[in-house]
């Protein structure tokens, strides 16, 4: 028995099939757009000029359909870099390292020509390592106390100051000082073993380098030391800086003006050293001589001269003093171990001071046991010499 298929078909209900059959839209294209293929370049004379080419042939269309498009180079990103590409940088970043006690910053690593990426990856091997936020050392490099004061400085931009900068002025060791960094206020730095001292003013000074250290002027540090060292020493550390010609008393004085105002810390001790000090021509040579001439002063004998040469009538030398009185020809010594008890001074200083006597000079020399434990006998017998009134006894 045969059967006949009806040819008719029954109708689609669009309702129910509509949603399934309707076109998906393509989804945003989150691509970035230097991830994108480029559009391909014009390959005959006729796309040049702009004239539309001649229809590709059947198998051309799979071809062009089949081969990718060359991919293009990342926006920003650095081409591959060949073996001598490596080693130029890594010169380069030596260089930059070697002035700086072994430290590189990121600024000066990508400066040089590295990427992000490629200092990533020194980390990781170990070429380099992060010691503060953004300050990186060289593998192998000792970490000295030189070296942590300039990686304070090159992170928090700023420089050394106060005590430590007094060091490195006067090339002094570091190893027991505490850091002292100053930053303009605008900067927000903390980090352990490290002072850091925020400054409104830090624009007005022009900055020195001293070991390969960025750090205040001698004027400036002078400024700052009367922030957090009593009057004294103060004025030990300013004769230091005169005696090795960082400072004169004008520039100290320039300084001072300059940075003077209301309230600001130093101002008053370096003011009131500079009242006491503004016009001397010479400095003591240490310590136990400031301490001498600090008596003196407080005795009311204000008028001796610093380091006044002695000369025969021919116009020959003959010494040079530690304070002297010319028109009284009252000489003032003070006699050291360490610089009076040697060969050269025990044979050269009898001599001197004998001719001197021989001319009318009268010589006074001491000792740290007369200034530090009897004051008066210097004073009295200064006074003594020049013919002066005694002073009546003072409470030692």
């Amino acid at each position: 028995m045969f059967r006949f298929r009806s040819r008719i078909r029954r109708p689609v209900d669009t309702r129910s099939t509509s949603a399934s059959y309707a076109p998906v839209s393509a989804p945003p294209d989150h691509t970035p757009t230097w991830w994108q293929e480029p559009a391909d370049p014009p390959t005959s004379t006729a796309e040049v000029a702009g004239v539309a080419p001649a229809p590709a042939k059947a198998h051309e269309a799979e071809v062009a359909e089949v081969a990718p498009a060359p991919a293009e180079m990342p926006q920003g990103a650095s081409p591959r870099r060949t073996a001598a590409d490596r080693a130029a940088l890594l010169d380069r970043i030596t260089l930059d390292a070697a002035d700086q006690h072994g430290l590189v910053t990121g600024t000066q690593f990508l400066d040089a020509g590295g990427s992000r990426r490629l200092l990533q990856s020194w980390q990781e091997t170990g070429r380099l390592r992060q010691v503060l936020p953004g300050v990186l050392l060289m593998t192998g490099v000792p970490v000295t106390p030189h070296c942590r004061i300039l990686a304070h400085c090159l992170s928090a931009g700023g420089v050394a100051s106060h005590r430590t900068a007094a060091r490195l002025h006067t090339r002094q060791d570091l190893a027991d000082l505490r850091r002292e960094v100053s930053v303009p206020r605008t900067r927000n730095y903390r980090a352990s073993g490290v002072q850091v001292h925020s400054s409104r003013d830090l624009h007005l000074d022009t900055a020195s380098r001293r070991a390969g250290i960025p750090c205040t002027s001698p004027a400036r540090t002078l400024l700052d030391l009367g922030q957090v060292l009593p009057p004294d020493e103060l004025e030990e550390v300013a004769d230091d800086f005169l005696r090795r010609r960082l400072v004169t008393w004008p520039t100290v004085s320039d300084c001072w003006a300059v940075h003077a105002r209301r309230g600001r810390p130093g101002v008053a001790a370096l003011g009131g050293l500079l009242r006491a000090r503004t016009g001397e021509g010479d400095q003591p040579d240490s310590p136990p001589e400031r301490h001498m001439l600090r008596i003196l002063m407080a005795a009311g004998v204000l008028d001796g001269v610093l380091h006044y040469r002695v000369y025969r009538p021919d116009g020959g030398f003959v010494l040079e003093t530690d304070l002297a009185w010319p028109e009284e020809r009252v000489v003032v010594f003070y006699d050291s171990f360490e610089h009076h008890l040697n060969r050269r001074s025990f044979e050269r200083d009898p001599e001197q001071r004998r001719v001197a006597e021989i001319l009318g000079w009268t010589i006074l020399a001491y000792t740290a046991t007369v200034l530090y434990g009897r004051p008066w006998v210097l004073v009295d017998e200064v006074l003594a010499a020049l013919g002066r009134p005694a002073l009546p006894p003072a409470p030692w």
